[in-house]
């Protein structure tokens, strides 16, 4: 998908559209229903009815599906989204035989390199254990190498105010939402999420 360059907030509003045309299939919620969606105010309130008029223009994802591909190429694996898995799609990691360009200076990626180890803060866990845990191993081993070192701090709230302050570097378990995506309330900016590795209960 194509959208205007350096424009994160255009990014933001495009994403979201298109996860509210998914939801609305989900949801069974249809061009003829699209009053069910809900409001948002978080792009101001000219825009509060975006996933309501995204959804009367075209239909959910299925009947634009149905009506621009499905007779090209008829819906099937990757292109249902209504499985009953927890996990809905392995991501590849991409070719490894290019290097890409280095970390941007006095960026994230350098700071941690200079520090010599990740600081990684986990959110609603008792102890410091799981898929949390995991992930931050990886994002340490991908930076550092093997055996590479990682600080875990236990957060007693979201996170998301100890990742804006710089206390840590990364959040595990965090969930992906519209408002912490695009302007996250106890902070008031967004977050940049990875692919999912988690999918939970609604």
């Amino acid at each position: 998908m194509l959208t205007r360059g350096n424009d994160y907030q255009f990014l933001d509003f495009v994403n979201w559209v298109l996860q509210a045309l998914l939801m609305a299939e989900e949801e069974g919620i249809t061009k003829d229903t699209a009053s069910r969606m809900g409001i948002t105010d978080v792009f101001g309130p000219d825009y509060e009815r975006m996933f309501i008029n995204a959804v009367e223009a075209v239909g959910n994802y299925g009947e634009m599906y149905a009506r621009h591909l499905e007779a090209i190429v008829p819906r099937e694996g990757l292109n249902l989204i209504n499985q009953d898995t927890g996990l809905i799609y392995s991501h590849p990691f991409g070719g490894v035989e290019t290097i890409g360009n280095s970390p941007f200076p006095g960026g994230t990626l350098d700071s941690i390199r200079a520090r010599g180890k990740l600081i990684c803060g986990i959110t609603g866990a008792s102890e410091l254990s799981g898929l949390g845990q995991d992930y931050c191993k990886a994002l340490s081993d991908g930076i550092f190498g093997p055996d590479g070192k990682v600080e875990f701090v236990n957060l007693a709230d979201s996170g998301f105010q100890s990742l804006d302050s710089g206390e840590i570097d990364a959040l595990a378990n965090a969930p992906v939402s519209l408002a912490a995506d695009v302007l996250e309330p106890t902070t008031g900016k967004g977050f940049a999420f990875s692919q999912p590795y988690f999918y939970g209960n609604k």
